[in-house]
């Protein structure tokens, strides 16, 4: 078969102990084309104001947090608030000047397709903020703009990333004009908007809406919309267990950050006690939360007025909510005014774009007590001009796509194990933890490890994969969730298998020269698209004595097996024996077959089974028939079967 290497050698090549390995394994292979492969990437809005591009800037993000732009694409129409969806396939942009959103694939290397149809109109006025659901399958917009205060709400096409109005979208928001930030809760039923009182009184409310799950349509809960006890109300997010709203206020004068409690049942929202919180710095207009919800990050300007660089604050949460200020916010990196934030899913890093000419992302690492650092070679120029509102987002972490192959070498030797392949769509791979089957462990073993067996046998090999979400990253359901972009999506840990045999040298008189140590079959790696393997499977020829006594010593059985080509053999017997309570079955044999070579297969019984079978052939007298069944596998998996019956004498 084309899909196992069959090199010839001589026996003179057969060392005295040989260690033929066959790795038999499933890994799990994606069934989406993602953002990254293994690289998280960055997406800035820029507004492109003064003679700029209006265009997005994909960053890819090296280890160590500093980013590396892509050429900007341009959008046009003034694109402003993004989110990603949860399986990092898709990114969506509003765009202000024509009201509406853009929808793009995310590729490789974040490289941005626009999906069919885009644009999207969103039938309201100055389109500024999005969010997409955290199952992945909606999107909202907010649309501002004089008298205009609606939320538009498409269906995603899970295939080409294509948005559908819901029926009836957009929906008016009663009770707000010139809605701004959106957020959406993590178990997917609510939606959060901010914006002003209607009837122009600049009185700043937060709209709960209810989501049809089943039709996407929008309504407004009971006493919607609610006071924030803040002004000039901009961004919002929602803590990663949904029970606490996050509210921007983004006046110059009175800057503040509203915490209010959000009730499961009914939706309304409640002020925390001492809320709204006085923000370090002036006009918090974006907002971010840390995976697990004990941290708040917000973009703000620097006292005094006359500072020409803005930056980033951290506020520790308190359990009941209550927002701490930690010292030395807000922190900069030489940026202009910052527009929006964006965290890591692991939590150690922060992102924000720069409302200035040139655009450019001031990125910094996370201190354990909150404070933080600028990273290498901050701030990262965009390319273009002016970020947008609300123009930050990132790719998902998502469950790990392990994969691993096997350099075998003779027992007594070190095999080594390479699962570099190994792939995080829109994250990355931060540790790799080893069972050899042996029972020996690797914790934390890096991807490349090796290791050395001694005695023949089978052995179970997993490799277990973990992303870079973080430790302490709050889970509802399969996301990290806080409003627009999922943190993480899936579990954060993926395992794959392999089956490694070491069996010793054939005998002397063998009538083929099994493979040389080190050939290995890995049929972990999926097949290209398309491309239909061989699916020819191993035949067996099954031979022996007809007739077997059961020993006095020993309950086992002998079969002799020859197969067509290198493949695994698992056996099986089973006997019924007349006035026993069941069917007594032997114990179930796995081992390595070389291509015609006979090999003898030893089934035994467990002592209490060789008990009652002893027993039922001296008080009858008779003989009684075991079945044995041999079944095959090859390396592409192939499986053929072959039946023997024996029967068995005192």
């Amino acid at each position: 078969m084309s899909s196992w290497p069959r090199p010839r050698f001589t026996h003179a090549n057969v060392p005295a102990t040989l260690a033929l390995i066959v790795a038999l394994g499933v890994g799990l292979t994606a069934t989406f084309a993602t953002a990254a492969h293994g690289m998280r990437t960055v997406f800035v809005s820029n507004s492109g104001s003064l003679g700029g591009i209006e265009s997005i800037t994909a960053f890819s993000v090296n280890l160590d947090g500093s980013l590396v732009p892509s050429p900007v694409l341009p959008v046009g129409d003034r694109p402003e608030g993004q989110a990603v969806t949860p399986d990092a396939r898709f990114l969506y942009v509003a765009t202000s000047v024509t009201a509406g959103v853009r929808g793009y694939a995310i590729g490789a290397g974040g490289a941005l397709t626009e999906v069919p149809g885009s644009p999207f109109a969103s039938g309201g006025t100055n389109t500024t903020g999005v969010a997409v659901t955290p199952a992945g399958n909606r999107l909202l917009a907010t649309n501002r703009g004089p008298g205009d205060g609606s939320v538009a709400a498409y269906d995603i096409n899970q295939a080409t990333g294509a948005l559908t109005p819901v029926a009836g979208s957009p929906f008016a928001v009663a009770g707000i004009e010139d809605p701004n930030g959106i957020a959406i809760a993590p178990g997917g039923g609510r939606a959060f908007v901010t914006g002003d009182a209607a009837g122009g009184t600049f009185a700043p409310r937060v709209a709960v809406l209810d989501i049809n799950q089943a039709t996407g349509v929008l309504s407004q809960v009971a006493g919607s919309p609610f006071a924030s006890g803040g002004s000039a109300e901009f961004a919002t997010v929602v803590s990663p267990d949904g029970a606490r709203l996050f509210v921007g206020n983004a006046s110059l004068a009175t800057p503040t950050i509203s915490v209010l409690d959000i009730n499961q049942a009914t939706g309304a929202l409640a002020p925390v006690a001492g809320s709204p919180f006085a923000a370090a710095g002036r006009a918090p207009i974006g907002l971010a939360l840390s995976p697990d919800g004990t941290r708040l990050f917000s973009a703000e300007r620097l006292v005094p007025a006359t500072a020409i660089t803005d930056g980033v604050a951290v506020y520790d949460i308190a359990n009941n909510g209550a927002l701490t200020t930690v010292a030395g916010s807000p922190f900069t990196s030489g940026g202009g005014r910052t527009e929006a934030v964006a965290t890591t899913p692991d939590g150690e890093r922060v992102y924000g774009p720069a409302n200035a000419n040139p655009g450019m992302v001031e990125g910094f690492s996370i201190g354990a007590a909150g404070a933080l650092t600028p990273l290498t070679g901050s701030p990262y120029p965009t390319g273009d001009k002016f970020a947008g509102f609300l123009s930050a987002a990132m790719t998902p972490s998502q469950t790990p796509l392990p994969s691993f192959t096997v350099t075998p070498a003779g027992l007594g030797q070190a095999s080594s194990f390479d699962a570099s392949a190994t792939t995080v769509p829109g994250g990355r791979a931060t540790r790799f933890d080893w069972d050899f089957g042996d029972s020996t462990t690797l914790p934390d073993g890096g991807p490349t490890p090796q290791h050395t067996y001694t005695a023949p046998g089978t052995y179970t090999v997993d490799v277990t994969v973990t992303n870079d979400c973080s430790d302490a990253a709050s889970f509802v359901g399969d996301t990290v969730f806080t409003g627009q972009t999922a943190h993480c999506n899936g579990s954060p840990q993926a395992t794959t298998t392999k089956t490694l045999i070491f069996v010793s040298s054939p005998p002397a008189d063998a009538d083929a020269a099994p493979p040389a140590p080190g050939v290995i079959a890995d049929t972990s790696a999926p097949s290209a698209p398309g491309v239909v393997g061989d699916t020819s499977a191993p035949s067996a020829r099954l031979s022996g004595r007809r007739r077997q006594k059961i020993t006095r010593q020993k309950g086992s059985i002998y079969v002799d097996v020859r197969s067509s080509e290198l493949a695994i053999a698992t056996a099986k017997a089973s006997v019924s024996v007349p006035g026993a309570s069941r069917t007594l079955r032997f114990r179930q044999v796995r081992d390595a077959l070389l291509p015609n070579k006979r090999k003898r297969l030893r089934l035994r019984l467990s002592k209490r089974s060789f008990r009652v079978l002893r027993r039922s052939l001296r008080k009858r007298k008779r003989t009684l028939t075991a079945t044995v069944t041999l079944t095959l596998e090859d390396a592409a998996r192939n499986t053929s079967s072959a039946k023997r019956r024996i029967k068995l004498t005192r």
